[in-house]
């Protein structure tokens, strides 16, 4: 495992761990609020609440704001990685964290395209309070998500020598060297 990679995985650890921690903090507060207006991201986040919640509720890998996906994730990634297979990994590691990004990242991307439209939606996602008790744990799991793939992404190509064009065959042969190099790495 790159040294990259292992930023990153320290970074989804630490920032998923890190909304659990605000997550339970939380157990003692509850708000209400009413509001008027026409939000449609608001709209069809409320809409699609019946079916996200459950897949949320009935998915132990997004519980926790989505850490047990996280930890999973780098396991299967490490253990792959150390076991020579290191394309599985990347793999079983992108499958954990997408559904973690789907479950987790539609209330931000609501929240960021109603206020693009207006403003005035800050009340109807229910102010500051709402933001800090709803979307924020929201935004640290999607983060963590974000965090993981940026972790089990590809190695990054190499950069072709300075002056060089397109069609020069000297070009297409450390272009094929690196594309061969990259293929013996991911196994």
């Amino acid at each position: 495992m790159s040294r990259r990679s292992r930023r990153w995985w320290a970074a989804a650890l630490a920032v998923s761990s890190a909304g659990l921690a605000y997550s339970l903090t939380l157990a003692q507060h509850g708000f209400a609020w009413f509001s008027f207006g026409y939000c449609p991201a608001r709209d069809l986040y409320d809409s699609a609440t019946g079916v996200w919640w459950p897949a949320r509720a009935y998915f132990p890998l997004a519980w926790y704001s989505g850490l047990p996906g996280i930890v999973a994730g780098f396991v299967a990634h490490w253990a792959a990685t150390r076991t020579g297979r290191s394309r599985a990994g990347r793999v079983l590691a992108r499958v954990v964290a997408a559904p973690l990004l789907v479950l987790f990242g539609l209330a931000p991307l609501a929240f960021a395209l109603d206020l693009a439209r207006d403003t005035g939606c800050l009340d109807r996602w229910g102010g500051a309070l709402g933001i800090r008790l709803v979307l924020l744990p929201d935004v640290v799991a999607a983060v963590a998500a974000l965090c993981g793939l940026a972790a089990v992404r590809g190695p990054p190509a190499a950069p072709a020598p300075a002056g060089a064009t397109p069609g020069d065959p000297q070009v297409a042969a450390q272009v094929g060297a690196c594309a061969r190099r990259a293929a013996v790495r991911r196994g």
